[in-house]
């Protein structure tokens, strides 16, 4: 593993996900099969974590050899405009998501457990 130009991983509308690094290798790992909107890396427990606009939420490692091991999908509750739904990390293993509504949602993967955070006052013309 070259520390200095790890590898990383990309996707997008076709719901493929590649693994590339910076000397030009690039090979697919990872079919969906609805398009990506969220991309993330878990560090922690180096899983690839990604969220589709079907809403599906799904978690993949790489074992040694490059094979997807320990995969889970979960079908994710997102209010009424799941393809606007936009996300980050609000902490190691909290994914948080909004899709332009007044509440803040948090996914803790390390716990499999979810929150709600009601967002009083935001004006919702922005």
């Amino acid at each position: 593993q070259n520390l200095e130009n790890p590898p990383f991983f990309f996707g997008g509308e076709q719901g493929i996900i590649y693994l590339a690094d910076d000397f030009g290798l690039c090979s697919e790992r990872y079919k969906i099969g609805s398009p990506l909107l969220l991309l993330e890396y878990y560090r922690e427990k180096d899983v690839v974590v990604l969220v589709t606009k079907s809403v599906i939420l799904v978690q993949f490692s790489l074992s040694a050899d490059g094979k997807v091991s320990n995969e889970s999908k979960l079908k994710l509750s997102c209010g009424p405009t799941p393809e606007k739904l936009q996300g980050c990390w609000a902490g190691p293993g909290l994914l948080a998501t909004c899709s332009h509504e007044s509440i803040l949602r948090i996914w803790n993967l390390a716990d499999d457990e979810n929150y709600i955070l009601s967002l009083q006052g935001i004006d919702e013309r922005n």
